[in-house]
């Protein structure tokens, strides 16, 4: 998988990129969120963090070792941290409608706010916790992918390699255009824009999408 040609730094990440990162050391997940949040902060750009095995702590103090004031930054509004549990951001039950609307209202709110763009980061350990609709995340990362390419809002979903089965991060590796692993990063050639779980549905309901697909693409590309 490391092909150095498809190689790309973290700072050529832009508004529009759905990416995943895979890490399995405290070391490689310091290194690539507290980048990844510091170059949304130096971009003027709102970055919306969503915990679950971390702390607010921990975020406070990778902004420390990039010389950023977390408080500072959180009386802006320009920094949101918040943690899965205890928060009502995803609703009684996860529901990937709901979610893609989330990403739309929120990435709106920022730029009527004065910023760049949305930069969000979540921590995907809570889908271990089964809570209520965890079952349909990759529904969901295949409607981001949709959102996120004509949209002024970047994400990077955090797999703890510690934590997930291999079916699970073999999901995460086909529902996101680009990969993060041990400090990598590439543009993802397991990246299928045919979402699997459609194998499992009728031909007309897959006809169907495939059909909506091509509307919405023509349609964005002015055709």
């Amino acid at each position: 998988m490391k092909t150095t040609n498809l190689s790309i730094e973290l700072k050529d990440l832009e508004l529009e990129d759905h990416a995943c990162f895979l890490y399995s050391t405290e070391e490689e997940h310091r290194s690539i969120v507290s980048d990844f949040i510091r170059l949304g902060l130096e971009r003027n750009e709102k970055v919306f963090c969503v915990l679950d095995e971390h702390s607010p702590e921990v975020i406070r103090g990778y902004l420390l070792c990039s010389d950023l004031v977390f408080r500072d930054r959180a009386k802006t509004g320009q920094l949101q941290v918040a943690r899965y549990t205890g928060t009502d951001i995803f609703g009684g039950a996860f529901d990937p409608d709901r979610m893609v609307q989330w990403l739309r209202d929120e990435t709106e709110f920022a730029l009527a706010e004065g910023w760049s763009g949305l930069r969000l980061t979540t921590e995907m350990t809570w889908m271990l916790r089964k809570f209520p609709g965890s079952e349909r995340v990759l529904e969901y990362e295949y409607q981001s992918n949709k959102f996120f390419c004509h949209s002024k809002c970047m994400a990077l979903c955090q797999y703890d390699l510690r934590r997930f089965n291999p079916m699970a991060l073999k999901d995460a590796l086909l529902s996101h255009p680009v990969v993060i692993v041990e400090e990598e990063i590439y543009d993802n050639l397991y990246y299928s824009v045919i979402p699997p779980f459609m194998d499992q549905e009728p031909s007309w309901i897959t006809l169907n999408h495939w059909l909506n697909d091509l509307a919405e693409h023509n349609a964005s590309h002015g055709a």
